[in-house]
């Protein structure tokens, strides 16, 4: 069985509400959320909408969608990695733009193409052994769940210092944690500015 990459992507505009209109309604048509006989297969919007499949990595299921006035959030599973490349050809056809969270910690993937904090201000997340006991004397996970995500580094050391964990850096707290099977993983934007450049402009 494939991992399940989990895939939160915003589709929005600033100036094309009539893009974020179209997708929201051949979403409506489209896809139903789950996994109910496929419904929610992401392949149904590009068949329903007449978009080309052709070298686009489609494998997986849309969990929850939600419409505002200029934006359409997405909520996917998705086998191994995040669908990057299906996310740009749904922009582009619908004159739109977008930015994605991903996270899959058997892959080590945790992505976050939001560099201004549009929509997904997580830059740090926790995973690992959240039942050890801290020097607070609390078990970590009373206070932390696996996959905790933090938005700034200063955030994530107040958390942990309230732990009792008198880290003054990151890299004192990432060292000490390792130890004890508690990772903290960096989110980075792996796709070029070039990319970002010509689906934004």
């Amino acid at each position: 069985m494939a991992n399940i990459c989990c895939d939160d992507v915003y589709f929005f505009s600033d100036d094309n509400t009539e893009g974020i209109e179209a997708l929201w309604k051949d979403l409506q048509a489209s896809i139903t959320p789950g996994y109910k006989d496929d419904l929610g297969q992401i392949e149904r919007l590009f068949l329903h909408a007449g978009l080309s499949t052709e070298g686009i990595n489609l494998r997986r299921t849309v969990v929850a969608m939600e419409r505002t006035d200029h934006a359409v959030q997405l909520s996917l599973d998705t086998a191994w990695r995040p669908l990057h490349d299906a996310y740009t050809a749904l922009a582009a056809a619908y004159g739109i733009q977008f930015v994605m969270e991903s996270i899959e910690p058997g892959c080590g993937i945790f992505f976050n193409t939001d560099d201004d904090g549009i929509a997904f201000s997580d830059r740090y997340c926790v995973t690992g052994d959240t039942s050890v006991v801290t020097p607070s004397g609390l078990v970590l996970w009373e206070k932390l769940e696996y996959g905790d995500t933090f938005s700034s580094e200063n955030v994530l050391l107040q958390h942990f210092r309230d732990l009792g964990y008198e880290a003054e850096t990151l890299e004192i707290l990432v060292e000490t944690l390792d130890e004890q099977g508690v990772f903290i993983h960096s989110f980075i934007n792996p796709y070029p500015k070039s990319i970002r450049k010509d689906l934004y402009r």
